[in-house]
């Protein structure tokens, strides 16, 4: 699915709503290479992104491990819910 506008989060989360098993996003050269994607129009002659470029992010609502909210992700954590739990 293109990344687009909005959180990636609420992207993925519908997608598992209507029974997807997994999901792939991916940027739209539109809105990360406006000039073109010739070198000379793409990072690091301009702040636009190039072809080999990835964005990085979370899907996560919230901060720490989606198992163990609000504390560190270590193995000696008592994990209070499962992986299906987290949505």
């Amino acid at each position: 699915m293109r990344f687009g506008e909005g959180f990636r989060g609420d992207k993925v989360h519908k997608a598992q709503k209507n029974g997807a098993a997994g999901a792939i996003i991916f940027s739209d050269p539109d809105d990360i290479a406006r000039d073109g994607t010739d070198q000379s129009h793409v990072y690091p002659n301009t702040i636009w992104m190039p072809n080999e470029g990835v964005q990085r992010g979370s899907i996560m609502h919230g901060d720490g491990d989606p198992l163990t909210p609000l504390y560190p992700s270590k193995k000696e954590i008592f994990k209070s819910r499962t992986i299906e739990q987290v949505w």
